[in-house]
């Protein structure tokens, strides 16, 4: 997914790809890794928006409308485990300097969520 309409102004080649490359080393992480999946198997990343000079990094993840209440919680834990995740990130990405690793949630996939919920009981109302 291309996270362009994450940006102020348009982000350079040299960032999307190392941001693509995170998103991607980070995904696959969450899932090989038992118990990082055991712990954030509710949470997608969805993109990774890399800040000028990247040196700085913020990972989008979104959840499921059933988790919304826990974001707070799966977002501290997140951050706690930033350091690790910019371990993994160095040692799978050659990088002069591995960037500073935050954590964002996406709402958007829960108000998509409802929309099509509320579509749904609209066209069975309907029929």
């Amino acid at each position: 997914m291309s996270s362009e309409h994450y940006y102020r102004t348009q982000p350079s080649q040299r960032q999307l790809q190392v941001g693509s490359s995170i998103q991607r080393v980070i995904t696959e992480e969450l899932l090989m890794n038992e118990l990082l999946h055991s712990r954030f198997s509710m949470i997608s990343i969805i993109g990774v928006r890399m800040h000028s000079g990247l040196k700085n990094a913020t990972i989008i993840f979104m959840t499921s409308s059933e988790f919304t209440p826990k974001v707070e919680s799966i977002l501290h834990d997140l951050q706690k485990a930033s350091g690790y995740f910019r371990k993994i990130i160095a040692s799978h990405m050659k990088l002069r300097h591995v960037p500073a690793i935050s954590f964002e949630y996406d709402q958007i996939g829960v108000e998509l969520e409802i929309l099509h919920e509320s579509l749904r009981k609209y066209q069975s109302n309907d029929a």
